[in-house]
């Protein structure tokens, strides 16, 4: 059971992980409907910063925005 909960997880993470980064972020597919959420929005602009900085942080898909705040944290107190 614990194998088919782990498939059915990986699964349903790559689908998500498709359908968001190449459908809705590099516009492949037709989900421009994802652009109501707020959420969604802000993971876009948090990938249009790793590509601008040529493949730097953020690196996660889904978390890209937390991990965006946190480095720009560190940066601050490296400064004081």
């Amino acid at each position: 059971h614990l194998c088919i909960a782990a498939g059915f997880g990986m699964t349903t993470f790559g689908m998500a992980y498709f359908i968001v980064h190449d459908g809705f972020i590099h516009e492949r597919l037709p989900v421009t409907f994802l652009e109501r959420f707020s959420y969604m929005r802000r993971i876009r602009n948090a990938h249009r910063v790793h590509h601008r900085r040529e493949h730097e942080h953020p690196y996660g898909l889904f978390l890209g925005e937390m991990e965006l705040r946190w480095h720009r944290k560190r940066a601050r107190a490296k400064r004081k």
